[in-house]
């Protein structure tokens, strides 16, 4: 069973996404991050969406969801290392951030990069239906069933906590 990330969970940055990068997008990215002279440059593209609730003393005291977006550029020369980061995917804030990654490893001349090419990723935790399309209902009636299973193990627990966090990435 392959997990089926559905539309509203995928990366803007993934094929076929809003803002979908291509080796050759990450081509020029990498190319601008070395062109101060670094040794080696990364391109790390971040999508995170999360969600948390808890639940204490018998009451709903959290519910939040988020979402990380952006890329972020590591470049080394030598023993120095520079990094920068946007979160606008946009060409002219990435190509900032990879000529600003560079700037601040930069050395001598500019390396040649290697060419960048997908690697496929094993899926070794494949998951029919993410947890985050779940409604937050359900979400807080298990917590609320987890508070009643402590509470009835033994009377003398007064004081539960429970807490429920997901994230796809």
């Amino acid at each position: 069973m392959p997990t089926t990330v559905p539309p509203e969970l995928t990366a803007p940055f993934a094929p076929g996404g809003e803002a979908a990068i291509d080796a050759t997008l990450a081509q020029r990215l990498i190319s601008i991050a070395l062109e101060s002279g670094g040794d080696s440059a990364d391109l790390y593209f971040e999508f995170r969406v999360t969600a948390d609730y808890a639940l204490q003393e018998e009451q709903v005291k959290t519910v939040g969801r988020g979402v990380t977006l952006g890329l972020g550029v590591r470049v080394t020369k030598g023993d120095a290392t520079g990094y920068a980061y946007t979160e606008d995917l946009g060409w002219e804030k990435m190509a900032h951030a990879a000529r600003i990654a560079g700037q601040i490893a930069t050395g001598g001349g500019a390396a040649q990069p290697i060419a960048a090419s997908p690697v496929a990723l094993p899926d070794f935790y494949p998951v029919a239906r993410p947890s985050l399309l779940a409604p937050p209902t359900d979400k807080l009636e298990l917590l609320r069933a987890a508070d009643r299973a402590a509470r009835a193990y033994d009377p003398r627990i007064v004081k539960v906590e429970a807490s429920f966090v997901e994230q796809i990435k």
